[in-house]
């Protein structure tokens, strides 16, 4: 009997580091992993392994979803990205990057008005997130509104950066907003 209960704690022990490994390949934490597309299959089983093998807090659901649908946008699923999406965002609606990332996806889609909403959102809940003014920028510029893009890529700029994706953002409007001035290309 106490070999029983030494197997079945050694096996409770052994497993734990899996689910933390699926919970780190599912978020890329600590890597840069996601920028291999030979990956993003990798990190959607991931997180789908962590969503069946849990109980989740409808927030925690929310975030596995949102990752979902990225890693699904990453991989052309564009649709499913879309539902999975709208599923983090009935968990949790006031997660401005659900909104700002499945405006990328409406504009990978072709639909500007869903994405101008999307984006719109994300502002309304985080008016200093970059990324959505990017997003509403390029929208403008794909619909040949040069200056409403242009007004967009100095709002990225006069928020602050304080994480990756703002100094992404960053990074993004300087180099289109000299695009523009360069009479560059119409659309990144």
């Amino acid at each position: 009997m106490l070999r029983l209960a030494f197997l079945l704690a050694t096996m409770a022990f052994a497993l734990a580091p899996a689910r933390a490994d699926d919970e780190k390949i599912c978020f890329s934490i600590g890597t840069t992993a996601y920028e291999d597309k030979n990956y993003w299959q990798v990190g959607l089983a991931a997180c789908e392994r962590v969503m069946a093998s849990r109980n989740l807090t409808d927030i925690q659901k929310s975030a596995y979803f949102k990752q979902k649908a990225d890693w699904k946008r990453r991989m052309g699923d564009l649709n499913a990205a879309v539902s999975d999406f709208g599923a983090a965002a009935a968990l949790n609606p006031r997660d401005h990057e659900i909104y700002d990332y499945r405006g990328d996806t409406w504009v990978a889609l072709g639909n500007d008005r869903l994405a101008l909403e999307d984006y719109n959102k994300a502002i309304s809940l985080k008016p200093s997130y970059p990324a959505a003014y990017l997003g509403r920028a390029e929208v403008y510029k794909r619909s040949g509104n040069l200056k409403g893009a242009e007004a967009e890529y100095r709002k990225v700029l006069a928020r602050p950066a304080t994480d990756r994706i703002d100094e992404w953002a960053h990074g993004e409007a300087r180099r289109r907003l000299e695009d523009l001035k360069k009479g560059g290309p119409k659309n990144n």
